[in-house]
């Protein structure tokens, strides 16, 4: 079982009446037969993230979105297995999440070509 460590810190000032910080670290459990990491060309069709299906008993993953673009208007849009769009990653932007009941990701570009890298924990 692969055990990945979780290290997430926010820091704000000025953004609200008091500064904010939050922190957390956590471990994950990622006994799931879908751990994987690689990068993905979005183009206009809404394609298949090329893992297999997540499949554990909550079909429950950790999924970690990163768009790698730089250029102005290539954004990425995430949707679940049944096309229903979720998430939109602008150029540079990341995302770290939990993603259950749904067995596939897709994702498509609404210009370009970007590339998303992208780590799939499943637990």
């Amino acid at each position: 079982m692969a055990k990945v460590t979780l290290n997430v810190r926010l820091n704000s000032s000025g953004a609200f009446a008091v500064p904010v910080n939050i922190a957390k670290l956590t471990d994950i459990n990622a006994g799931g037969d879908e751990n994987s990491f690689g990068k993905f060309t979005a183009g206009a069709a809404s394609t298949e993230l090329p893992v297999g299906d997540f499949n554990s008993t909550d079909n429950k993953v950790w999924i970690y979105f990163q768009n790698s673009s730089k250029k102005e208007g290539e954004k990425i849009w995430i949707s679940d297995s049944a096309g229903t769009d979720f998430m939109v990653i602008g150029p540079g932007e990341f995302a770290l999440f939990p993603y259950a009941n749904h067995t596939k990701i897709k994702v498509k570009s609404s210009l370009g070509s970007p590339v998303l890298f992208y780590a799939c924990f499943e637990v």
